[in-house]
């Protein structure tokens, strides 16, 4: 960072202050206008969207005493009713719907595959 004699930066000077990762002239009423960064933070809350309903069904399935398969899709069937309130059609809930599915499916094969090996 690049001082003048009397301590203000060089975007300053120039009066770009910097917000965060973005110029101030993106950052309007406290909301971020930059269509990349904006883009940015849609995925990230798209992917975590999906791993918050792995997360959940991974809880399910670790305090269950017995039956984890039918508990892990159960589970995935009320988290899916609760995205479909809050959010039906939106990427969030095809993540949360698609990443919880894929967590069943695994945990169920992984299943068969130890009944299989103790037999």
């Amino acid at each position: 960072m690049e001082l003048h004699s009397d301590g203000a930066t060089v975007n300053e000077r120039l009066g770009r202050q910097q917000v965060g990762f973005m110029d101030r002239f993106h950052f309007i009423s406290g909301y971020c206008m930059n269509k990349a960064v904006q883009g940015r933070l849609d995925l990230l809350i798209t992917v975590f969207a999906g791993l918050s309903a792995v997360a959940v069904i991974g809880a399910a399935v670790a305090m269950a005493p017995a039956r984890k398969r039918a508990v892990a899709w159960c589970a995935l069937a009320v988290g899916g009713a609760f995205a479909a309130l809050l959010g039906f059609g939106s990427p969030e809930f095809h993540a949360a719907v698609s990443l919880g599915a894929l967590a069943c499916i695994g945990l169920s094969l992984r299943g068969r595959r130890r009944a299989v090996s103790r037999t």
